[in-house]
């Protein structure tokens, strides 16, 4: 048998919800009222008083039921909400940083350019959210090595808010300002239904006529950046919750399967070691991977 305990603590987190919406519904319908349609401030304040009363009385009425068994309920909401801001807000900053250590992408376009870098055969492929900067990766190997590949695709995937994207509409291809040197960007917009696939969009990216790709997924190199997250004492975050961010961090989920690139493909990992503030230099690690380390 459920005690009146059980009971009230099972309905409290509907009240709030229900009630609490309520609240906000009517707070938003005024501030629209007034902002957008204009109304004069007396009506505002006629239409909020009477309804907004009313829902108040009923928000504060359930608000003494949280000390009879609503707490844990408030307790998981509180703490789920915790958790989602301190990895949108991490999230935030550790795009910032990066961003500032990769550097705009013309400016290096034009630095390979004019040093008139070595190209080697091959085509590498570095996924990579924008065309406005330069990939770690991609900045990495030629600060190390001195060469880049005869083909350079930097691929952004870019989700939109629709379930489907139709197949023409996809794809597009910038030369990022030179036609014959090589490098390449290509857009791939999906819906958050579609299945992200990398190698076969650019299979189809290959086909188009303004792309001059040749393109074979199962040979061609991969180049991931990643960044190692580290906390300090640098102020600005509690520390609890940088703690807190890297857990989150480490267990999100794996680059090379969430852009579906083939295990057998030759691929390579440009780590990053990331604190805050970062201060980094390069070297050259055995093996295909780049590191660059506090």
């Amino acid at each position: 048998m459920r005690t009146r305990t059980d009971r009230l603590a099972a309905r409290v987190p509907a009240h709030l919800a229900v009630t609490g919406t309520f609240l906000i519904t009517t707070a938003l319908f005024l501030v629209v009222a007034r902002v957008a349609w204009r109304w004069a401030t007396w009506k505002p304040v006629v239409a909020g008083v009477v309804p907004g009363g009313a829902e108040i009385a009923y928000f504060s009425a359930n608000l003494t039921k949280i000390t009879h068994g609503g707490r844990l309920p408030l307790l998981i909401g509180v703490t789920v909400f915790t958790v989602m801001k301190t990895w949108e807000r991490g999230r935030e900053i550790v795009t910032d940083r990066r961003t500032a250590e990769e550097g705009p992408l013309p400016e290096f376009i034009e630095t390979l350019h004019c040093d008139g870098v070595q190209r080697v055969p091959g085509t590498a492929v570095f996924p990579h959210p924008t065309k406005t900067t330069t990939p770690l990766a991609l900045r990495a190997n030629f600060e190390h090595n001195h060469v880049v590949h005869e083909h350079v695709v930097i691929v952004s995937m870019v989700s939109e808010n629709v379930s489907y994207i139709p197949a023409e509409e996809q794809l597009s291809i910038d030369d990022l300002e030179y036609g014959d040197d090589g490098i390449l960007h290509v857009t791939v917009r999906h819906g958050f239904q579609d299945r992200q696939d990398l190698p076969a969009a650019l299979r189809r990216a290959a086909l188009l006529p303004e792309a001059g790709l040749c393109f074979d997924p199962e040979h061609d190199s991969y180049f991931l950046s990643r960044g190692t997250l580290r906390p300090t004492h640098a102020p600005g975050r509690q520390r609890w919750r940088k703690r807190l961010f890297l857990v989150l961090a480490r267990n999100a989920a794996n680059p090379a399967e969430y852009f579906g690139l083939p295990m057998r493909a030759p691929w390579s990992w440009a780590h990053k070691s990331t604190s805050d503030p970062v201060h980094a230099e390069n070297y050259f690690r055995a093996g295909r991977a780049i590191h660059l380390v506090p």
